[in-house]
C-alpha cells in the first residue's frame, strides 16, 4: 500500500509537473504566439512603412530624374539661345561690314560718275571751245581772205564792165 501510495503520488507528482509543464508551455506558448503575433504585426507594419518609404524614395528618385530631365532640357535651351544671339551677332556684323561695303562702292560709284561727269563736261567744253577757235579761226581766214581780194583789187583793179542799157542799147 505505501508503494501504492508512493506510485500514487509519484504519478500524482508527474501528473502535477506534467499539469505545470503543460501550463507553462501554454503559457509559453500563449506568450510566443502573443510574441510571434506582435513581431507579425510589427514586420507587418515594418514591412508597409518599408513599402511606403520604397514608394517614397522611388518617387524622389522619379521626381529627381524628372528634375534632371528638365534641368537638362533647360540648360539645351539656354545653350540653344546662346548659339542663336551668337549667330544674330555674327549677322549683325556681317550685316555691318556689308554695308561699310555697300558704302564704299556707293561713294566709289559716285565718284566715277563725277570723274565721267567731269569728262563728259570737259569733253563738251573742249568741243565748243575748239568749235568757237575753229571759228574764230574761220572768220581770221575769212576776214584775211577778204583783205587779201581787197588788197588784190587794190593792186588789180578788176575793170568794170560797161553797163548795158537795155533801151538805149550799146
Amino acid at each position: 500500500m505505501f508503494r501504492q501510495r508512493e506510485d500514487t503520488y509519484a504519478q500524482m507528482m508527474v501528473a502535477v509537473r506534467q499539469a505545470q509543464d503543460t501550463y507553462a508551455q501554454r503559457e509559453f506558448r500563449q506568450r510566443e504566439d502573443t510574441y510571434a503575433q506582435k513581431a507579425e504585426k510589427r514586420a507587418r507594419k515594418f514591412r508597409k512603412q518599408t513599402r511606403l518609404l520604397e514608394q517614397a524614395q522611388k518617387d524622389r528618385n522619379d521626381w529627381k530624374d524628372i528634375a534632371e530631365y528638365h534641368r537638362q532640357q533647360w540648360v539645351k535651351s539656354i545653350r540653344e539661345r546662346d548659339h542663336k544671339q551668337d549667330q544674330m551677332s555674327q549677322l549683325a556684323r556681317e550685316r555691318e561690314t556689308v554695308q561699310e561695303r555697300l558704302v564704299q562702292i556707293t561713294r566709289e560709284r559716285d565718284t566715277a560718275l563725277r570723274v565721267s561727269e567731269n569728262r563728259r563736261r570737259a569733253w563738251e567744253m573742249h568741243r565748243i571751245q575748239s568749235l568757237e577757235r575753229e571759228n574764230y579761226l574761220q572768220d581770221q581766214i575769212e576776214a584775211g581772205l577778204v583783205e587779201i581780194h581787197r588788197l588784190n583789187n587794190f593792186l588789180h583793179p578788176i575793170p568794170r564792165p560797161i553797163p548795158v542799157y537795155p533801151e538805149v542799147g550799146p
